[in-house]
């Protein structure tokens, strides 16, 4: 099991978009004038062109790229096959995971090759033509261009969490999310995070494989593969804080490592060890945090919150919720046990789970 590291991920929600044409001059220019009304509708999502039949790629961003380049690019590839394979195969075929805006007056004719695939989903047919392509596909008239496009084009994110080989949350930060939990599920810890934004942030602290880093997941509406994307290492944030144990609790918590009873500082009777309200007075513990565990040393205490975990000796793990687990060969985690009140966890350190 590796040390604590931390991590960084940052990625945009935002689909790119990609525009494949056909390679007609006699279509050209009704192509370039519905080109610049896509990259208008969708500022900075459009980053490259296409010609069907070609996998050279021609970089656009603004409507200046097109208008510019235009002219020799159609010169270049007019009268090619209306072919969509050699795009795709450029894009990296399935794994590509933007949306493809065919300006075309005719259907590719390959296009049967990618019936199967959740690719044909994600292209948007703007009917350069009288009227060919219709039926199944996502088709635009070209009167509709700019309204319809947008709408087309979004395709949220349906989950969003992260999870890697042999990984476990120690200390999180996200921005722009409106709710985040930790989950176990089959051996693996996950972090689901409910995005409020197109954009997302991720500071984290974990223990993972030696091998690999823990990845962002996110399934998205229209397609059925998962992206994954690599969280990369930081500079070094979370410290642990240990915080000195409170003079008026020293000597009870000495006596409940010890399985020893205590005189209660409220009611002054003895209680058994593992006693956390006075039926008399209420929380003996008073002035410690309350709603995850307690880890403790002789003098000092360290609060874990319930989404945390804590790595102890022999490949194991405490979380905030107080299960302890350990990490098996295959980078899986096995439920190992409840902590109990003032369990040794490791040499010198006690665990409680403080709830109350």
């Amino acid at each position: 099991m590796s040390e604590i590291m931390n991590f960084y991920c940052e990625v945009s929600f935002a689909v790119p978009a990609v525009l494949v044409v056909e390679p007609s001059e006699d279509n050209w220019k009704d192509i370039l004038r519905v080109s610049t009304e896509i990259i208008d509708a969708l500022p900075g999502r459009v980053r490259r062109l296409y010609f069907l039949g070609r996998n050279e790629r021609y970089p656009v961003r603004t409507q200046g790229d097109i208008r510019k380049g235009g002219p020799g690019w159609i010169k270049e590839n007019a009268g090619r096959p209306l072919l969509i394979n050699p795009v795709l195969e450029d894009l990296g075929g399935e794994d590509f995971n933007g949306v493809i805006l065919l300006l075309s007056s005719k259907l590719p004719i390959d296009l049967d090759d990618w019936e199967d695939t959740d690719i044909i989903e994600r292209i948007i047919f703007i009917d350069m033509g009288s009227g060919e392509i219709y039926g199944k596909y996502n088709v635009v008239n070209l009167s509709d261009v700019s309204v319809q496009i947008p709408s087309l084009v979004k395709n949220d994110p349906l989950e969003v969490f992260v999870s890697g080989d042999g990984f476990a949350p120690v200390c999180y930060s996200i921005e722009s999310c409106k709710s985040s939990s930790v989950l176990f599920e089959e051996g693996k810890f996950v972090i689901k995070i409910e995005p409020s934004s197109e954009n997302l942030k991720i500071h984290l602290a974990a223990i993972c494989d030696d091998k690999s880093y823990p990845e962002l997941n996110i399934k998205r509406q229209k397609s059925f593969k998962i992206e994954k994307i690599a969280f990369k290492p930081e500079n070094p944030w979370f410290k642990e804080k240990w915080n000195k144990i409170p003079d008026n609790l020293r000597s009870i918590i000495r006596s409940c490592i010890s399985s020893e009873h205590f005189i209660c500082p409220q009611c002054k009777r003895k209680h058994e060890s593992d006693t956390l309200t006075c039926p008399e007075g209420g929380p003996i513990l008073r002035g410690l945090p309350v709603g995850g565990c307690l880890i403790f040393s002789e003098d000092e205490y360290f609060f874990l919150m319930e989404s945390s975990s804590y790595p102890l000796g022999n490949s194991r793990l405490l979380t905030g919720d107080g299960k302890i687990y350990k990490l098996n060969d295959e980078c899986l985690w096995e439920y190992l046990k409840d902590l109990e009140p003032y369990e040794r966890v490791d040499d010198g350190l006690w665990g409680l789970l403080y709830r109350i």
